[in-house]
């Protein structure tokens, strides 16, 4: 990569379609339509799976040495279970 954030050489469907492959998602390359991105951003390839089924993929190019920034996934909040409270009377008698 150049340091104007050109890169030498250019990422489209193989590349995506090797991507997919290392996530677990076997997809054949020749369904993928992208035009090649020569620099560093974000962009979006298309899959077509069917006639009327496409799917947009956000495909991230970054430079091979830069540090990646992980996305820190929200935690859910933590659901509490109410918990039964004991009758005045039962803890008055367990205390004598």
């Amino acid at each position: 990569m150049s340091a104007t954030g050109q890169l030498y050489g250019s990422v489209g469907a193989n590349q995506v379609a090797e991507e997919l492959k290392k996530l677990g998602h076997e997809i054949d390359r020749k369904i993928i339509t992208m035009k090649d991105a020569k620099t560093v951003g974000d962009f979006v390839a298309l899959v077509h799976f069917h006639k009327e089924v496409t799917v947009e993929v956000p495909v991230k190019v970054v430079a091979e040495n830069a540090p990646v920034e992980e996305k820190k996934e929200e935690a859910a909040p933590a659901v509490e279970a109410p918990v039964a409270e004991a009758p005045a009377q039962e803890e008055a008698a367990a205390e004598e």
